[in-house]
């Protein structure tokens, strides 16, 4: 598997110049203090993501219009509710039990694994839903065209289990869409939380923020973080296709 030495190149000039020739100031400080939680959201929502809509697309793809319209509506619920508002109706409702405050704080990893693992699930329920619902109807639309091509259609004719023929000629070519939405779900998940909370510390009174807690600068936060994220998504798209293609060349 070939590693593009020149988008590596590219992308890690661009990394150095934005991490040490821009006056970053307090902004990377308070950038590496949001790290931990953003990333550890970001990471868990798309990793949830990504086992519900590969779960669910199989099933999608074989029962036709039905769970596909289940599938459509959980997606524009996604769309016309705001993330949000879902994680301030579960904060409501876990706040009234007994262990409520425990699960809407946030924990450290370094406190507690177990502790930050239950701290994120309020957020990563909110923002997982409607993205795997998309997901899983992506790969359910590419799916259920490959499964009536000629190719799939032989290999069933030959008596060859329906599951390894749908594994094996059909969710391998569906997957690199689904690939695709995941890495735009995570880069805009990653920055959209980033900005959010540079936009909530910029409306604080500046002489309420604590010395460990600067005021960060929205504009060089956002550019960071698609720098940062499109990099690792880059790499990550180039070695899966480079992985199938080796693959395919092996068989």
């Amino acid at each position: 598997m070939r590693i593009p030495a020149a988008g590596v190149g590219v992308f890690t000039t661009l990394g150095v110049a934005a991490l040490y020739l821009l006056p970053l100031g307090d902004s990377a400080g308070w950038l590496l203090q949001r790290m931990p939680l953003t990333a550890g959201v970001a990471l868990a929502t798309t990793i949830v993501t990504a086992v519900l809509g590969l779960g669910v697309a199989p099933l999608a793809a074989h029962h036709g219009r039905t769970l596909d319209r289940v599938l459509h509506g959980v997606v524009l619920g996604g769309q016309v509710v705001p993330a949000l508002w879902v994680g301030l109706a579960l904060s409501t409702v876990l706040m009234a039990t007994p262990a409520g405050v425990s699960t809407v704080r946030y924990i450290p990893v370094m406190e507690s694994a177990t502790g930050w693992l239950v701290s994120l699930a309020i957020p990563v329920a909110a923002l997982t839903l409607g993205s795997a619902a998309a997901l899983a109807r992506q790969l359910a639309q590419s799916s259920a065209v490959l499964l009536e091509s000629d190719l799939v259609l032989t290999q069933l004719s030959r008596g060859l289990p329906a599951g390894y023929v749908f594994r094996r000629h059909v969710m391998r070519h569906a997957l690199p869409a689904g690939a695709s939405l995941l890495a735009l779900h995570f880069l805009g998940l990653f920055v959209s939380i980033l900005a959010l909370d540079a936009v909530v510390v910029h409306e604080l009174d500046p002489a309420s923020l604590p010395a460990q807690n600067p005021e960060p600068s929205i504009a060089l936060i956002a550019g960071v973080s698609v720098i940062v994220v499109a990099s690792v998504v880059y790499l990550a798209q180039r070695a899966h296709l480079g992985f199938l293609r080796a693959r395919g060349t092996a068989l």
